[in-house]
């Protein structure tokens, strides 16, 4: 027969497990969700370019569209960094 210290050890030891897998689990679940919603707003982003490019050459000479677009451009940048691993 194990000795008591050893039982409760290795109890607490196979909860601390269990609890890491399901931790996991929720944060993988948490994941796909978060992955979903950054799909649907990348559709709405192209949508929107596809919108502000319409907007841009019914008028040709207006800078304004063209800083618009590049300050969006800087932040899709800077989003970008966050995934960036290398």
């Amino acid at each position: 027969m194990w000795p008591k210290k050893n039982v409760d050890a290795e109890r607490m030891l196979m909860r601390e497990v269990i609890m890491n897998r399901m931790a996991k689990i929720e944060a993988f679940t948490q994941y796909k969700m978060e992955m979903r919603e950054a799909a649907m707003l990348l559709n709405k982003i192209q949508r929107s370019l596809d919108i502000h490019m319409k907007k841009a050459s019914k008028d040709p000479s207006n800078w304004g569209y063209v800083g618009e677009l590049a300050s969006f451009k800087k932040l899709l940048k800077e989003a970008l960094e966050i995934l960036v691993f290398w």
